[in-house]
C-alpha cells in the first residue's frame, strides 16, 4: 500500500502521494476488483488456428527443401508448434514467433530442413487443444495466397523465384491486410413452450459489430461510431418473414404447430486481402447457408449456380436456380460488396503527423532522449526509425502502435544522443506504401518542454499457460510550439484490444461497442432459461428426438448434457453455443429415445459455476395432444347428459 520511486525525480511526488491515505484505499480497492475481475472474465473470443505446409528449395543444398508450417487466424496468441517425422520433434531451421495479424489474430511461422522424399506432420497446441496437418511431399504453398510449381530441380530461374515467392510470403504476413464484411442470419422455429428470439441478424466489418436487427423495432439499427462503413454499402438483405419462411418450409411447420427446434443459418458478404500500399491481391463473395448445424447450401459467384452441400438441400437447389432475377440481384449485391471493400480503406487511410522532441536522460546528464512520434495514422501497420546521415540508429525504446481515442493510431521510437553534439537527425516513417519525414535539429530546440505520464493499472493472471492483461493507458502531453496533436488521451485495453477510450470532445469515457460483453462483469450475468421438446425421427416412427434448449445466458462458456436415471446419454446432435440478436447466447443438445419408454429425463446445464437442470416426464409427447383428449372426454359427458334430460322430459 505504498507508492515507491522509480527515479529521483519521483521523490516529492512519492510523499506527497504516500500521504494522500484515502487515494491509496480506493486506488487498492479499484486494483482488487480489476484482480478479481481477469481472474474470473471467461474469454469469449478463442478462434483455433488454421494451418498450412509448404516447402521450398535450400538456399544452398539443391538435395534439401525448407519445410514451413504456417498457424494463423488464432486468439488468445500463446502457442506451441513443432515439425515432426515418425512422431520426432526435428529442430527449427527458423521461426518468426509469435506475430500480429491484421484482424486481431496472430500468425506463427516455424521452418525445419528436410529430405524430398519424406512425409511430415506439423503439430500445434493452442488453448489446450492440439490441431495437426500433415506435408505429403507436394511443393505447394499456402492456399489463397499463391501456388508455386517447381520447375527443374537446380535451375537458377526457378531456386530464384521460389526464393522471392517466400520472401513475398514473409513480407505479407506482416504487411498485408485481409479486411472481411458480413452479415450473419439465425433463424428458428418456435416450438410450444419457447420464448426467445426466433430471428436476430448482426452485421461486421473485420468481426466488430457494426449493426444488428432489432426485433422490438423490425428494422436494422447502426453503430454511430462506425458511420464511415455506410457511405457507400447497404444491408444485403431480404425480409424477417422470408426466412421464418424458409426454415419452417424445411422443418414442415404447419401455421399452427411445428415439431420441436430447428435453425437456419446465413453468412453472406465479401473479403478482400490488400498490399501494406492498398492495391488489392485478391477479392472474393460468399454466400451460404446452414441447417441445424450442418453445412447447406452455398451460392457460386463464378457460376452464378448454387450447389448443394447436404442431401437435405436437393429440392431447395432445383428451386433456387430457377430462381434467375433472384440470383441476379444476388450477383449485383456480392459484386457491389466487393468493389466496396475493395476501395473503403483507401478513403479512410491517413497519413501520419510527424513530431520530434526531446527530454533529459535519466540518469546521465550529458545526454538527452530525442523522440519521433507518429500520430494520426490509419491503418496501423507502420514502420519507423530514427536516421542520423543516412544511418539508422538503435532505438532506445519504442512504445509499439497504439490506438488514438479517434479510431486512428500512434507511435513513439525514441534514440539516446549526445547533448552537446550539434547535429541534425531525421525521423523516418513508412506507412501505406509512402514514406514520411521530419528533421530535428539540436541547434534549434536545447529541449522541448515535453512531459509523458503513462498509469498503468494492470494484473496478469495465468491459466493454462496464457497471459491476460486488463489495463487502462494515459498520456499527457505539455504543449511545445508548434505543436498541434491532443494533449491527454487515455484507452482501455483488454490482452491489447481497446475496449474503451476517451473522447475529448465529449469529456467522457466512450466503450467500444464490439466488446461491450468485457463489461459484463459489473453486472449479474443471466443465467440459461431451458426448454425441452421431441420431435420425430425421420424414418423411425419408434423413435424421438428429445432436445434440450438452453437460450438468453451470458457469458457463452456453458456445459449441458441429458441423462436418465443420472447417466448421461450420448448426444444425437448439438449445435454449439451460438449468438442471439440481444448480445446473449443459445445452444441445443438432442438425444434419440424410444417414443413407447414412459421415463424421465434431465436436462443439466453449468453455467458460470452453477447448475441449473430442467425434467421432460416422457408421459407428454405434446401437450395439446393431452389438453385435446380431456377436452374430448368432457365434450362426451356433456352431450351424454343433455340427451339424458331430453330423454326423461320427453317421457
Amino acid at each position: 500500500m505504498r507508492w515507491i520511486e522509480k527515479s529521483p525525480k519521483a521523490k516529492e511526488t512519492k510523499i506527497m502521494w504516500n500521504n494522500q491515505q484515502g487515494r491509496r484505499q480506493v486506488l487498492k480497492m479499484e486494483l482488487t476488483n480489476c484482480m478479481d475481475c481477469i481472474s474470473t472474465f471467461n474469454n469469449s473470443i478463442r478462434t483455433p488456428p488454421a494451418l498450412y505446409m509448404f516447402a521450398s528449395a535450400a538456399p544452398h543444398d539443391q538435395s534439401k527443401l525448407i519445410l514451413t508450417c504456417l498457424a494463423t487466424d488464432f486468439y488468445p496468441k500463446h502457442i506451441e508448434m513443432n515439425v515432426t517425422l515418425n512422431n520426432i520433434t526435428l529442430q527449427p531451421f527458423n521461426s518468426t514467433g509469435v506475430r500480429p495479424n491484421n484482424n486481431q489474430t496472430f500468425q506463427m511461422r516455424t521452418s525445419v530442413e528436410i529430405h524430398r522424399n519424406e512425409h511430415y506432420e506439423c503439430c500445434v497446441l493452442h488453448s489446450n487443444q492440439t490441431f495437426t496437418t500433415k506435408w505429403d511431399g507436394s511443393l505447394e504453398s499456402r492456399k489463397s495466397h499463391l501456388a508455386v510449381g517447381l520447375v527443374a530441380a537446380g535451375a537458377a530461374g526457378a531456386i530464384a523465384f521460389i526464393i522471392f515467392v517466400m520472401f513475398f510470403i514473409y513480407k505479407s504476413g506482416r504487411g498485408n491486410e485481409r479486411h472481411r464484411l458480413q452479415f450473419v442470419y439465425t433463424v428458428l422455429t418456435k416450438p410450444d413452450g419457447f420464448s426467445g428470439p426466433v430471428f436476430s441478424a448482426v452485421g461486421l466489418y473485420d468481426n466488430i459489430w457494426i449493426s444488428h436487427y432489432s426485433n422490438q423495432e423490425q428494422a436494422w439499427k447502426k453503430y454511430s461510431l462506425d458511420v464511415e462503413i455506410w457511405r457507400d454499402i447497404k444491408v444485403m438483405d431480404v425480409s424477417r418473414d422470408w426466412y421464418l419462411h424458409q426454415v419452417n418450409t424445411l422443418a414442415n411447420c404447419t401455421s399452427s404447430r411445428c415439431d420441436g427446434l430447428h435453425t437456419l443459418q446465413r453468412r453472406v458478404g465479401c473479403e478482400v486481402d490488400k498490399h501494406s500500399d492498398g492495391s488489392v491481391i485478391d477479392v472474393n463473395a460468399f454466400d451460404e447457408y446452414g441447417y441445424d448445424g450442418e453445412e447447406f447450401i452455398s451460392f457460386n459467384f463464378s457460376t452464378m449456380q448454387w450447389m448443394e452441400k447436404s442431401p437435405k438441400a436437393k429440392e431447395t437447389n432445383m428451386k433456387w436456380n430457377n430462381q434467375r432475377v433472384r440470383r441476379q440481384v444476388l450477383k449485383v449485391d456480392l459484386k457491389n460488396c466487393m468493389h466496396w471493400i475493395s476501395t473503403f480503406n483507401d478513403s479512410v487511410r491517413g497519413p501520419p503527423a510527424l513530431h520530434m522532441f526531446t527530454s533529459a536522460a535519466p540518469h546521465n546528464e550529458s545526454k538527452l532522449i530525442l523522440t519521433c512520434l507518429a500520430t494520426g495514422f490509419y491503418p496501423e501497420h507502420i514502420e519507423m526509425n530514427i536516421t542520423q546521415n543516412n544511418i539508422t540508429l538503435q532505438p532506445f525504446s519504442s512504445t509499439g502502435v497504439r490506438p488514438n481515442n479517434n479510431q486512428t493510431f500512434q507511435m513513439r521510437t525514441s534514440v539516446e544522443i549526445n547533448r552537446d553534439e550539434k547535429k541534425s537527425y531525421e525521423c523516418h516513417a513508412l506507412h501505406s506504401g509512402q514514406t514520411s519525414v521530419k528533421s530535428w535539429v539540436s541547434s534549434e530546440l536545447e529541449m522541448d518542454l515535453t512531459f509523458s505520464l503513462i498509469v498503468q493499472f494492470a494484473y496478469m493472471h495465468y491459466v493454462y499457460s496464457e497471459r491476460h492483461r486488463l489495463q487502462f493507458v494515459y498520456t499527457v502531453l505539455t504543449k511545445p510550439d508548434g505543436f498541434s496533436g491532443p494533449v491527454f488521451s487515455a484507452v482501455g485495453l483488454y490482452d491489447d484490444r481497446r475496449i474503451s477510450h476517451y473522447s475529448n470532445e465529449e469529456q467522457t469515457w466512450k466503450r467500444d461497442h464490439s466488446d461491450a460483453e468485457i463489461w459484463r462483469y459489473t453486472e449479474e450475468p443471466p443465467p440459461p432459461a431451458l426448454y425441452m421438446f421431441t420431435s420425430k425421427v425421420p424414418h423411425d416412427q419408434s423413435k424421438l428426438i428429445l432436445t434440450c434448449l438452453a437460450t438468453g445466458f451470458y457469458p457463452k462458456h456453458i456445459e449441458m448434457n441429458i441423462t436418465q436415471n443420472n447417466i448421461t446419454l450420448q448426444p444425437f446432435s448439438s449445435t454449439g453455443v451460438r449468438p442471439n440478436d440481444n448480445q446473449t447466447f443459445q445452444m441445443r443438445t438432442s438425444v434419440e429415445i424410444n417414443r413407447d419408454e414412459k421415463q424421465s429425463y434431465e436436462c443439466h446445464v453449468l453455467h458460470s459455476g452453477q447448475i441449473f437442470t430442467t425434467v421432460w416426464d416422457g408421459n407428454l409427447e405434446s401437450r395439446s395432444h393431452h389438453w385435446a383428449a380431456v377436452a374430448a372426454g368432457a365434450f362426451v359427458i356433456v352431450v351424454l347428459c343433455i340427451m339424458s334430460l331430453i330423454y326423461k322430459n320427453r317421457r
